[in-house]
């Protein structure tokens, strides 16, 4: 697979000629090229034929794809074993930050994502054609083999490379083989968003051959059933379930991609929808401002959020649109993400009368199926549902679902996986059980369980471990924490400065690190971790940088709680713990202060609710995450330190070693 505009031998690439070079980077373009694009590129030739006339026998490559971030690498240089990333900024003067960030992700990007590159040596450069003379004389290197970026001039990049090639004095590679290794990237949702957008298929987006036929496979199911219900005048429902992080909302917004895009079924209209309000304020916010900079039209960022709004919306306006309305929606096919989100009756009851009102006796996913219903040939509601991931009082789950179509409208087919039925997290009380006997019109397809998480790249089992803590399977976790901890590190403090000061050597490049805690944690703020919810703006949160805005993430100072996180990821996350949830005397107890007091929960529901914020919490961070859990202050006492002894003895009882 070529993944170059242009590459060969140091010594090819030294005898064709300078317009042979254009002509083939100009040829593999697939956009308009400017003059200033076609002056940099003949600039680059210039200086690399002069610096690796000097070298020795190596490879040189121009515009080398990073699937994952959708950008290419102007040049790679593979010098004795060594494998250099340079970014030239032709005209420029000065090194700026957000250009060595730039180079630094290219390189952790082929680090990670890049079989080939796994157990390489690299070595980022940032060249800035006209600035002074500045060659660092110092270069460190990271424990996973990879350089802090250097800053460079032309005149100082050969004396670099010699440096270093000379220290590392490592074993020459194919480079050819090298180049055709496959490319493994797993992006945020965010990345996945603008990637799918931009697009590129699902498929080219997941990390290892068997979690991209995962995710194909499912994918492919669900456009199965849509097809064969535009055929036959169908109407179906579908559940999308999987592990914390494992793609649910990646497959969704796929579809809606596929269907969008298709020319075969330009009738077919869709809309993503989802219950969680930051997911698709931050989505609707990147995807606009990644349209904006990709326009070549400058186009207005209203226009574009527009037009990103008209296949992202959160329910809430949806479901009032519908409950207006007598007629069908104009979308055939709505994908609702976090379905087990859904509002009882008596939630959607509720919340009508005191906003709106008006006094409406049925659940969540009786009016939506309702308003769908209104089509006179076929329609597809897909649900993409996550386990144990209830969090709010008047989240139905899968339940609602089923007893929706079961008693209201039986003439719809339904297609679930097995694992709806089979774990507890999804079948509470096992009340689905008797729903789906003697019903025609249910089918099983395991296709539409996906059992991988793909948040953690370094280990897919994190989700596993914080499932059996919850569960307080402390065995199964010791066993699980010492399989993945070289690779995703779980570390656990008592000093939240201690935590922040790991995390922050922890980042590089653009990698978001951040706090987070759970809305219950009202005395964590004391010691400077505040969960007060409407002071996060969330959008700031996970999309700006932390030089330009206070509020962003990694910042360090706010807090984001679980009704921010759900369905969002972070790198790298200091989770804080307080007495709301807690360890005492071998099991969990469950709290919330109301007033100054702390107050037991009693209801199983209202627990499970808060058992689940810790899980949301706790699987965020796709590289490493940092539990802090304060020690306590017994002149306090709404903050003694039994409180939270038994917690930290448990966590350090399981393995986390302490910072």
């Amino acid at each position: 697979m070529r993944r170059s505009y242009f590459s060969e031998s140091f010594d090819k690439f030294l005898s064709t000629t300078d317009d042979q070079i254009l002509g083939e980077l100009t040829r593999h373009h697939k956009f308009e090229l400017d003059i200033n694009q076609k002056n940099a590129w003949q600039e680059q030739i210039k200086i690399l034929k002069k610096i690796i006339t000097n070298l020795s026998d190596g490879y040189i490559s121009f515009e080398f794809e990073i699937p994952r971030m959708g950008k290419r690498i102007d040049n790679i240089l593979i010098v004795d074993g060594v494998i250099f990333i340079l970014e030239f900024k032709i005209g420029e003067s000065s090194f700026q930050r957000l250009d060595r960030i730039q180079v630094e992700d290219y390189s952790l990007d082929l680090k990670n994502f890049h079989k080939g590159s796994h157990d390489k040596i690299i070595v980022p450069i940032l060249i800035i054609s006209g600035a002074n003379n500045h060659i660092l004389k110092s270069y460190e290197k990271a424990e996973d083999n990879v350089y802090k970026p250097i800053n460079a001039i032309p005149e100082n990049i050969e004396e670099i490379i010699s440096f270093i090639t000379k220290k590392e004095n490592v074993q020459k590679f194919d480079y050819k083989n090298w180049e055709i290794q496959p490319y493994e990237p797993t992006p945020t949702i965010i990345e996945a968003a603008k990637q799918l957008y931009s697009n590129h298929g699902v498929e080219n987006l997941n990390k290892a051959e068997g979690d991209r036929e995962n995710l194909k496979a499912t994918r492919d199911s669900v456009v199965e059933i849509i097809k064969n219900s535009k055929k036959n005048n169908e109407k179906s429902i579908c559940f999308i379930t999987g592990v914390p992080g494992a793609g649910k909302t990646l497959a969704g917004l796929d579809i809606i991609r596929d269907l969008t895009s298709s020319d075969k079924d330009k009738d077919i209209r869709s809309v993503y929808l989802s219950g969680n309000l930051p997911l698709v304020t931050v989505l609707q916010e990147s995807l606009a401002r990644d349209k904006v900079s990709r326009s070549r039209d400058k186009i207005k960022k209203s226009d574009a959020e527009r037009e990103v709004k008209q296949f992202i919306q959160p329910i809430h306006s949806f479901r009032k649109e519908q409950i207006d309305s007598k007629n069908a929606p104009n979308e055939k096919v709505i994908i609702f993400d976090e379905a087990q989100r859904c509002w009882t009756e008596k939630k959607l009851f509720r919340y009508l009368k005191e906003k709106e009102g008006r006094e409406i006796n049925k659940s969540e996913p009786e009016v939506l199926i309702e308003a769908i219903n209104r089509h006179e040939d076929w329609c597809v509601l897909i649900c993409l549902v996550g386990g144990g991931q209830e969090i709010f009082r008047g989240e139905g789950g899968v339940v609602e679902w089923f007893n929706a179509i079961k008693n209201k409208f039986s003439h719809w087919k339904m297609y679930f996986p097995k694992s709806i039925i089979s774990m507890p997290e999804y079948n509470w009380d096992n009340k689905l059980d008797k729903i789906i006997e003697d019903s025609s019109n249910f089918f099983e397809n395991n296709n539409l369980h996906l059992n991988v998480s793909r948040r953690s790249f370094r280990a897919e089992k994190v989700s596993a471990l914080i499932e059996n803590i919850l569960n307080l399977e402390v065995k199964s976790a010791q066993s699980l924490l010492t399989e993945i901890n070289d690779k995703y590190p779980v570390l656990l403090t008592r000093n939240l400065d201690n935590a922040k000061n790991w995390i922050k050597d922890k980042k590089r490049g653009s990698e978001r690190f951040g706090l987070l805690g759970s809305s219950g944690a009202k005395r964590l703020s004391i010691v400077g971790l505040n969960v007060e919810e409407k002071k996060t703006d969330i959008k700031s949160y996970f999309l700006d940088d932390e030089e330009k805005n206070f509020l962003s993430s990694n910042f360090l100072e706010k807090a984001a709680t679980e009704f921010h996180v759900q369905g969002l990821e972070l790198d790298w996350s200091i989770v804080g713990w307080d007495y709301d949830f807690s360890y005492q005397e071998g099991k969990w107890e469950y709290r919330n202060l109301r007033g100054s007091s702390w107050q037991n929960i009693n209801n199983p529901e209202d627990r499970l609710y808060k058992k689940n914020a810790y899980r949301v919490l706790l699987t965020r961070a796709r590289q490493g995450m940092i539990i802090f859990v304060p020690e306590g202050d017994d002149e306090d006492y709404s903050r003694q330190k039994i409180f939270y002894d038994g917690t930290f003895e448990l966590l350090k009882k399981i393995g986390l070693k302490e910072i």
